[in-house]
């Protein structure tokens, strides 16, 4: 930890040494006060050193300024690393400056406090693949709508990933009964690392009604199941529109198949009796 009188910096280092081309890198840094009374603005700025180009890779989340709100002890600074796809392999080290700026106190101004961040990344060619999946969750939902799920993903690698494929098991309140089962994408991947949650639906074909339901969710990598859950979760009674939509599809459809059927045998009638017309005449 980089500190000074009682302003410092968890941790101290950004060190990452499987970088690739094109990666991009997320550390949360811990801004660190003994005396939180009051807010505290403060900047966040990049030295480089001779590698100059590394300035313009880094980026911080809030933002370059910020204010640490008063009452807040532990502050997080996320620094985030982007590293082009043309970048040149080798070692790159700089460091980060925190700079505060202290209110003014009656007459007075106190002192500006500092902390320092060492940068310390190497890039090169080995491609890195590798992430677990932290928690699921299945959410709560209305009338109408298909189950989800919440799926948290550390990908500890250097490139971006996401499993290969998730399933669901819509199973009664009992959880003993199938009533239906889905399979499920995941349309996003997880930057290299880093931590996201990813929301799947399940589009099960199943008009749910108001009640309790268990669910059972596998995640799938390389045809192995890697992680999964069995749990119980809540329908809600949906809206008017909820309800209303769903009843318009529900009639549309058999609208459209009742259409079909009238249009088949329709035409089916005509075929026949054009066969009879054209037929010849028994001598």
């Amino acid at each position: 930890m980089s500190a000074q009188a009682g302003f410092g910096v968890s941790p101290g280092t950004v060190s990452e040494q499987n970088l690739v081309p094109g990666a991009r890198l997320e550390r949360t840094i811990y801004l660190v006060q003994a005396d939180n009374k009051q807010s505290l603005d403060a900047t966040a700025s990049v030295d480089t050193g001779s590698d100059k180009e590394l300035k313009n890779w880094v980026s911080f989340i809030p933002g370059n300024s910020f204010t640490i709100p008063g009452g807040v002890q532990q502050f997080p600074l996320k620094v985030v690393i982007t590293i082009p796809s043309n970048a040149e392999l080798g070692k790159y080290s700089g460091s980060i400056t925190v700079n505060t700026v202290p209110p003014k106190s009656g007459e007075q101004i106190t002192v500006a406090l500092a902390a320092r961040i060492n940068l310390d990344l190497s890039i090169g060619n080995n491609i890195i693949s590798d992430f677990s999946v932290r928690s699921i969750k299945i959410l709560d939902i209305t009338q109408g709508e298909n189950p989800k799920a919440v799926f948290d993903i550390s990908n500890t690698g250097n490139v971006s990933v996401a499993p290969d494929g998730t399933t669901f098991e819509l199973l009664n309140k009992y959880g003993d009964v199938r009533l239906g089962y889905a399979d499920g994408d995941f349309t996003e991947k997880v930057p290299s690392f880093s931590d996201q949650k990813l929301t799947v639906e399940f589009p099960v074909n199943v008009n749910l009604s108001e009640g309790e339901y268990w669910g059972y969710v596998k995640v799938y990598k390389q045809g192995k199941i890697i992680s999964e859950l069995k749990t119980v979760f809540n329908v809600a009674k949906g809206s008017f529109f909820v309800i209303y939509k769903t009843s318009i599809i529900v009639i549309s459809t058999l609208v459209l198949v009742l259409g079909a059927a009238i249009l088949f045998r329709n035409r089916r009638i005509s075929r026949l009796k054009s066969q009879q017309g054209n037929a010849e005449p028994k001598v």
